[in-house]
């Protein structure tokens, strides 16, 4: 285990008769020492999210999380859990200790949140961080289990206060809203004594918000061992110095690896040769090297390893294979595949939250003009130039309450539903193409004031809170106008025939996942990773 030590040399002492009992009480030097554990093999840490990635493990995953955060398809809650091993560090005495996490600066964190940090029961002891990026792991936690099917001692996510996690609390301290920040957090030094001389009674911090919401963007990202900035947890010991104590838990996997791509031969050639979006943006943006380096890793790297073969080749498979059973009438099996689309759909949702140009820490990369070009330039401005997005429109009450009543009308003729199937899809329905214009008339204020702040040149927290209320509510819009947004697919899948729901999903994805497009996407990630 790596461990920086900073020595403190003792106070002098005056008095001699003192000088010579300390002498002979400690036979070692009598020093304090700085001890810091972060190295990723020391530190097992993982994101526990609720609803549909309850089942699910992030054990290898880039991010810790606290709070409530929007997505493209779900919502979710999340809490984080942290354990050091302290095997081997040469510490007799711990005289005080504190939790270090870095929060990055973030475009989907809209308040100031407090952070609160528990002591985990013992009888939760056996969590396991697993070291899956997003998928379902039963050897792992995850919000409904423990491991292997043993749940929580109190309540799903580690969650009841007093049987989960111990009160009181460890310490309190608030994440400011627009700002890059290690946060110190206070743990008392006999826990981490007890660490070190009792290791099976380590069972970790458990990391909650301070007040439970569901106000989008009441949320924060730490980043985790396993990100690739190396600014992962850290626990920072002072203590005199002894012996190694004996090893703690053996881990049970190996850690996840995930690194950016180096500015080399193959980043030149993407930038000299790939003729598409993504390189427009670092140019337009005037992203350095290091900048556009994150552009480049989204493009090859996560498409490549990510989405390609976790989500797009399997969602292209999916609709060949629904191509095939439509004619068959067989529901039972259409559903199952359905069920699927769903969970790579999610899959994807992930990692657009985490490892795209989507992602909020995106903002502890660029400046804040550079994210207003990204968005309201690059991106938004010319899709609303070049395309004139139909469904940006602004409509009138008139117009909106038109606009409802013919939505509502084509799913009732595309799912080919009963009166008793419509009288309990409408109203989702009507409600989320409500939600979807409200969203859209915040999000078009936004765009237009983020391309003055451009024409301005500004570069201040006013660009960023703008770029911050454009992402947010443009999430917003996208999440109610989504077919496959949770109340839609929910009353949908319980209540509409299969075969015409999944001819929905063909007609609404063919053109984005069909063969060909995928193929391209394939080569090009292959032409420009590096090797």
């Amino acid at each position: 285990m790596s461990i920086f030590v900073r020595r403190i040399p003792p106070r002098s002492i005056t008095q001699p008769l003192l000088l010579v009992v300390l002498i002979l009480a400690f036979s070692d030097q009598c020093w304090s020492e700085t001890f810091v554990v972060s190295e990723p093999a020391a530190v097992e840490d993982l994101a526990l999210r609720d609803r549909e990635f309850a089942e699910w493990n992030f054990g290898g995953g880039i991010v810790l999380e606290v709070g409530f955060m929007p997505g493209l398809y779900e919502e979710h809650h999340c809490v984080s859990l942290i354990r050091f091993d302290l095997s081997g560090l040469p510490c007799r005495e711990v005289n005080s200790a504190k939790l270090r996490l870095y929060k990055p600066k973030c475009s989907v964190q809209m308040a100031p949140i407090d952070v609160c940090i528990y002591q985990v029961a013992d009888k939760n002891s056996d969590w396991t961080e697993g070291s899956s990026l997003c998928e379902e792991n039963p050897a792992a936690s995850c919000w409904h289990q423990v491991k292997n099917g043993k749940p929580w001692a109190g309540a799903e996510g580690c969650s009841k206060e007093g049987v989960d996690y111990l009160l009181p609390v460890l310490d309190v301290k608030k994440a400011n809203v627009n700002h890059r920040q290690w946060m110190e957090f206070t743990i008392p030094a006999g826990i981490v004594q007890q660490w070190l001389d009792h290791p099976e009674k380590n069972s970790g911090l458990y990391l909650t918000s301070g007040k439970e919401s569901t106000e989008w963007g009441n949320h924060v990202y730490f980043y985790s061992s396993e990100h690739a900035s190396g600014q992962g947890p850290q626990l920072v010991i002072e203590g005199t110095p002894g012996m190694p104590r004996a090893t703690g838990k053996k881990k049970t996997c190996a850690k996840r690896k995930h690194l950016y791509p180096p500015t080399d031969a193959a980043f030149d050639k993407w930038l000299a040769e790939a003729d598409n979006r993504y390189v427009r943006w670092t140019k337009e943006a005037d992203m350095t090297r290091e900048q556009a380096k994150m552009i480049f890793y989204y493009d090859v790297t996560v498409r490549g390893k990510m989405l390609l073969p976790n989500c797009r080749i399997p969602l292209t498979e999916d609709i060949q294979r629904l191509y095939r059973l439509i004619p068959q009438g067989d529901e039972q099996a259409v559903r199952a595949i359905l069920k699927d689309v769903r969970k790579r759909l999610l899959y994807w949702e992930y990692i657009r939250e985490v490892h795209w140009y989507d992602a909020g820490p995106l903002a502890d990369v660029l400046s804040p003009l550079q994210l207003g070009i990204l968005w309201g330039k690059c991106i938004f401005g010319k899709m609303l130039n070049k395309h004139r997005v139909s469904s940006w429109k602004r409509l009138t009450p008139d117009e909106l309450e038109d606009t409802i009543r013919q939505t509502v009308e084509k799913t009732r003729k595309q799912l080919a539903l009963t009166p008793g199937q419509a009288k309990v899809i409408d109203p989702v329905v009507a409600k989320c193409e409500r939600l979807e214009h409200h969203y859209v008339e915040k999000f078009r204020n936004d765009l237009e004031g983020v391309q003055e702040l451009i024409r301005q040149g500004a570069d201040g927290e006013k660009m960023l809170n703008r770029v911050k209320s454009l992402h947010m509510n443009h999430e917003l819009f996208l999440y109610y106008q989504s077919t496959f947004n949770t109340p839609r697919w929910t009353v949908f899948m319980e209540n509409a025939p299969a075969i015409p729901l999944a001819r929905m999903f063909i007609k609404a994805r063919e053109d984005e996942y069909n063969p060909e497009r995928t193929r391209r996407q394939i080569e090009h990630a292959t032409k420009y990773s590096c090797h």
